[in-house]
């Protein structure tokens, strides 16, 4: 799917809902494989997907358009997803 991902994420800082959802859509795939790699199983990786799209939404006014999306995406997804280990062991899961 090719995005004009700079202005898609300009809208996006506007309050353009549409414009992040079509940026979830172009990212959905990868966001969760990424979230699998972290906690190996699909219901904990598609709540990570979708909790990182939420804090990303939240934060998109911070993102500097000089910079592409999808690094700024990985490190939220990265994070929820450690945080998500981390919370898990301190409640004894496995």
């Amino acid at each position: 799917m090719e995005i004009d991902e700079k202005s898609l994420i300009a809208k996006a800082q506007a309050g353009d809902r549409v414009a992040f959802g079509r940026l979830v859509t172009a990212y959905q795939r990868r966001a969760y494989a990424v979230a699998y790699g972290f906690v190996g199983n699909r219901e904990d990786a598609l709540e990570m997907a979708q909790d990182s799209f939420v804090k990303a939404y939240k934060a998109i006014k911070r993102f500097d358009l000089r910079y592409p999306f999808y690094p700024w995406l990985y490190r939220i997804i990265k994070n929820t997803c450690l945080n998500h280990i981390k919370k898990k062991k301190r409640r004894g899961e496995s």
